[in-house]
């Protein structure tokens, strides 16, 4: 897989790159801050440089692409679009462009962006603590 994000997108069948061009508009619109990269087969967007950072990934299925959220746990999320039971990490999977354009999914991207560096924060200091032990 290629590591230019436009290069990556292409690569996939039309109703996949569809659905990850307009998601990709919509983490744009809603984190405008963000540096998009390809990390393990996702478009990884992070607030710093490298993949530390991240916030959020896109990852491209066989039938529809996974938003994830990677502080997405504690999030408010209203319309319960959010899946996964873990203790920080959630995804959505976005099956169609419709489904992309939902603002309720696009507030949750702009949730995330201005928790993401509180969360980020705490995450290191955590990582900080346990290497001290």
């Amino acid at each position: 897989m290629s590591s230019d994000p436009d290069t990556f997108v292409k690569g996939h069948p039309a109703p996949i790159r569809d659905i990850l061009e307009e998601l990709r508009k919509v983490i744009r619109k809603n984190m405008p801050d963000a540096t998009e990269i390809v990390y393990h087969d996702a478009l990884g967007y992070t607030l710093t440089s490298g993949s530390r950072g991240r916030i959020l990934y896109v990852a491209p299925m066989a039938e529809y692409v996974n938003l994830g959220f990677m502080f997405g746990g504690h999030l408010d999320d209203p319309e319960k679009l959010l899946e996964g039971k873990g203790a920080r990490m959630r995804h959505i999977k976005v099956r169609s462009v419709e489904e992309a354009r939902n603002p309720a999914l696009a507030k949750l991207v702009k949730a995330a962006a201005e928790d993401g560096p509180t969360s980020l924060a705490k995450l290191n200091e955590q990582l900080k603590r346990r290497s001290r032990s």
